[in-house]
């Protein structure tokens, strides 16, 4: 081809750029959707695997009817292609929400998985750890209450799995306590996990049968000394990239030769649990003839509760009408004794204020008299003494008397023995001398005491005379002193009055705050006394439905109990049938899910696109014919002026080709990154992969190249050699049109 005819190549490409770009625009969305949903599947795949590889996803998942122990695992971990063991386990509850029962998507019971996990060893993939998780938000559990949940529930379903939330599981027909320490969690972080990538969990034993949710709880929660699975990782898969003939093939030996040493491992297991479970068994039947008894003794203690709520409830109405009379009497009588210390205290303060006046009277005497008293009390006193000396003055006067009449009647009879006693009587009252001692002396001395003694009669007589006097005086004083004296007394009964009238006052002004605080206590236990009386009432059309809830409850106890029991006896008699169930990844709902997603788009991708390669060869095979026709004459002039039908052709397979190659290159860049990347993102509603990195693949590129090409290539030849057959005359001269024929309504 000269360099001319390369030229008016590329001024018929600027000519009709718009009709090369639709070419390069409908070749680039055959090649584009080619690639890219031909690279949906790989890297779908390729994504999955990573993330298998990255948190180390099991190859194969042992089940056993009778759990697994240490010896279970050593004896796996000892078989030939076997790289790690680990033993897990989990639970199947139902998901309560403020104590009711929680509702899946399908509308059966949510059926909620309890998984426990030893979280020191999540991100140590040094050790072998299988079906590791991958925290994303908050923080790993510290307390045997908390919980991990999936990004997915946490997203989708806050209502129930947001961070800070509480998750409460409860058991099926069995009570979960008797399997994990506790039932309520608080979510603290959320995971990705390898075991569950997709919507669909997998079947379970619990509810509708189908698993709803899970948590990761730690692992010291369960109260089990046994697990209920073991994940096992084959040796050389971690080369291997999941969903591949090879990746299966690796595994298939491996889980031939566990299945055939299942049976003895399983039997050694059964014989080791016969050993321990027996006198357990019959420790529990005994426990459950003594629970029975105690429940029963419970429930003939209810029912006496029950008999007596009932009787306070019949006998209580009377009972408070009784309570309020009397507290109204009690009031009553408390007003009433109020009114009657209110006349009493204005009748003893009237009493008073005449007993005062009469007083006041009294002291207005007394201050007239203000030394009477004392004066009438030291006359009393002199009174008295000269009484008293008087009495003494006269028995003296006496006895002198006598002793001279005895010396004178002994003077005059002259006898001697008579003298000497008169004598001895008289110098008892009349001292005498030895000179007086004689007959004169005698007489002269008698006579001497006769005139003293006559000498003190009359002043005895004197005193008497004073005596009597001062006597007189005194009964005159006496109305005057017993006045004082009675003064005296009032005064001490009005102060005596006045204390009593003012603690009365007292007592008076207290009393209706008293009354009314009494009137309250007593509207207050009314009150309390009716609420009791109400909830008597209330409790005992309500105690026979308790009772009844406490009956069912008892009873489900020994159910749980006797269910136990059975559990128990049925889990002895199967032991000579236990069995392991080995599966493979296929054990993992969203691992198989997720494989047939990438195969279904792998089939897709080979049907979708051919119908733009179709439309792109139709398109190109439309513009070139026209290309050509509008060319008809430049075609027989080029034909005329000698140039070859090859190097005519090329022009326009130079035009198709650039066009196909341009779309090519621009589909493949657009369909590699874009349309996997797109398809992935709509799957994740459907699947837990974290992320997807687009990969470049060079057997789908030249695929969508070479079909590219061909399609607008092809066109070109076809339509370029069909006019090329015709002669340089026929190709300068217009076409002829088509000859005209009837339609069908014709």
């Amino acid at each position: 081809m000269t360099r001319a005819l390369f030229r008016d190549t590329l001024r018929a490409i600027r000519k009709t750029f718009s009709r090369f770009l639709s070419i390069v625009i409908i070749v680039a969305l055959g090649v584009g959707f080619f690639a890219g949903l031909k690279a949906v599947s790989p890297n779908m795949k390729s994504a999955a695997d990573s993330f298998y590889r990255a948190l180390g996803l099991a190859d194969i998942v042992l089940t056993s009817t009778v759990g697994f122990d240490a010896v279970d695992v050593q004896a796996v971990l000892d078989q030939p292609g076997v790289a790690a063991a680990t033993p897990a386990r989990d639970i199947d509850g139902l998901l309560y929400k403020d104590g009711a029962l929680e509702q899946s998507m399908s509308g059966t019971a949510y059926v909620l998985r309890v998984i426990g996990y030893d979280f020191s060893r999540m991100s140590n993939a040094e050790d072998n750890w299988l079906n590791r998780i991958e925290l994303v938000a908050g923080r790993l559990p510290e307390a045997p209450n908390e919980c991990l949940v999936s990004v997915y529930e946490s997203t989708m379903d806050p209502a129930h799995f947001a961070l800070g939330g509480t998750v409460t599981v409860k058991g099926d027909h069995e009570d979960l306590l008797a399997s994990i320490k506790n039932t309520e969690f608080t979510v603290v972080g959320t995971i990705h996990t390898p075991e569950f990538v997709s919507m669909e969990l997998g079947p379970s034993q619990a509810g509708g049968g189908e698993l709803s949710g899970y948590i990761y709880v730690p692992d010291d929660v369960f109260l089990w000394d046994y697990y209920t699975k073991l994940f096992v990782s084959v040796a050389g898969t971690e080369q291997l990239e999941a969903y591949t003939a090879e990746y299966n093939a690796a595994v298939r030996p491996v889980k031939e030769q566990l299945e055939s040493v299942s049976g003895a491992i399983v039997q050694s297991r059964a014989e080791r649990l016969r050993e321990t479970h027996e006198p357990q068994l019959i420790a529990g039947k005994e426990e459950l003839e003594r629970k029975r008894k105690e429940l029963a003794a419970g429930l003939a203690k209810a029912q006496e509760d029950i008999a007596k709520v009932k009787k306070a409830a019949t006998e209580g109405s009377a009972q408070y009408q009784a309570e309020k009379a009397k507290a109204e009497k009690q009031l009553a009588k408390a007003q009433s004794d109020y009114e009657a210390g209110k006349k009493e205290y204005q009748k003893n303060l009237a009493l008073y204020n005449e007993n005062k006046a009469k007083y006041d009277e009294g002291l207005e005497i007394a201050k007239q008299h203000p030394n009477a008293m004392a004066e009438y009390i030291s006359g009393k006193n002199k009174i008295e003494q000269m009484s008293a000396s008087l009495e003494i003055a006269g028995a003296a006067i006496l006895a002198g008397k006598s002793a001279i009449r005895v010396m004178n009647q002994a003077l005059a009879s002259g006898e001697d023995a008579r003298i000497q006693n008169a004598m001895k009587i008289f110098s008892k009252y009349y001292p005498l001398s030895e000179e007086e001692l004689t007959i004169e002396g005698m007489k002269a001395q008698v006579a001497q005491a006769q005139a003293q003694l006559d000498a003190q009669q009359a002043e005895l007589e004197e005193g008497e005379k004073q005596l009597a006097q001062g006597k007189k005086q005194l009964a005159e004083a006496e109305p005057l002193i017993r006045q004082l004296e009675e003064l005296t007394k009032a005064g001490e009964q009005l102060q005596e009055a006045e204390k009593e009238l003012t603690a009365a006052r007292a007592k008076l002004m207290a009393a209706p705050a008293q009354i009314e605080a009494a009137e309250k206590r007593m509207h207050n236990e009314l009150a309390s006394a009716q609420r009791d009386l109400a909830n008597a009432q209330g409790l005992a059309q309500t105690v026979d439905e308790d009772y009844a809830k406490t009956k069912a409850d008892y009873d489900q106890q020994i159910a749980d109990a006797e269910r136990a029991i059975f559990r128990g006896e049925n889990q002895l008699a199967a032991l000579p049938n236990a069995q392991w169930i080995v599966s493979d990844r296929d054990e993992f709902a969203g691992y198989t899910n997720y494989g047939d997603t990438a195969e279904n788009m792998q089939s897709f991708a080979l049907v979708f696109p051919v119908l733009f390669f179709l439309i792109a060869a139709l398109v190109s095979l439309t513009t070139m014919t026209r290309m050509v026709e509008d060319e008809r004459t430049q075609l027989g002039v080029l034909k005329a002026a000698g140039y070859s039908a090859g190097a005519i052709a090329f022009k326009y397979l130079f035009y198709a080709f650039t066009a196909g190659l341009l779309g090519s290159i621009l589909g493949l860049a657009l369909g590699f990154s874009l349309i996997p990347l797109a398809i992935f993102k709509a799957y994740s509603i459907l699947y837990l992969i974290p992320e997807m990195t687009p990969a470049f693949y060079l057997d789908t590129s030249a695929i969508g190249l070479g079909a590219a090409v061909l399609s607008t290539v092809g066109a070109v030849i076809f339509s370029v050699l069909r006019s090329l057959r015709l002669k340089p005359a026929q190709l300068m001269r217009p076409k002829a049109p088509k000859a005209g024929k009837r339609v069908l309504f014709e």
